[in-house]
């Protein structure tokens, strides 16, 4: 312990000098091994099959939009019907003549202290003369 620990810290890293060779040794692999790799790419391919036949599901994805289109366009041709019938109404009521307008006679005033108003654009009636 002749260095302290901020001098250690100060020298550069070494790599210490290879000591040991790590030697690549493969085992032959054994009949359960050899049975277990098989199975597992035997499920490989099995999924990827699977895969690949359910990529093209065109007729269920056609189903699915009809079936889901089929409320929406209920609403819309109520929504049309309920308007085509307000339009029938409305066309209806402007071909209707307008009916006359009845000559309305309006009684002169008999009692007191009532005042009848009218429009201005209406000429007063004439006074009528006592004998």
């Amino acid at each position: 312990m002749s260095q302290h620990s901020e001098d250690r810290l100060l020298t550069p890293f070494e790599e210490p000098a290879p000591s040991a060779r790590i030697l690549q040794f493969e085992r032959p692999q054994s009949d359960a091994q050899k049975a277990v790799q098989l199975r597992a790419q035997q499920e490989i391919d099995l999924k990827r099959s699977r895969e690949e036949s359910r990529k093209a599901p065109v007729g269920r994805w056609i189903i699915g939009f009809t079936v889901a289109m089929v409320p929406v366009l209920i609403l819309l041709g109520s929504v049309d019907g309920f308007l085509r019938v307000f339009h029938r109404i409305n066309a209806m009521y402007e071909a209707m003549p307008e009916p006359p307008a009845p000559a309305v006679q309006e009684p002169l005033q008999t009692e007191p202290g009532v005042v009848m108003l009218r429009p201005l654009d209406t000429a007063p009636p004439a006074p009528a003369e006592k004998p």
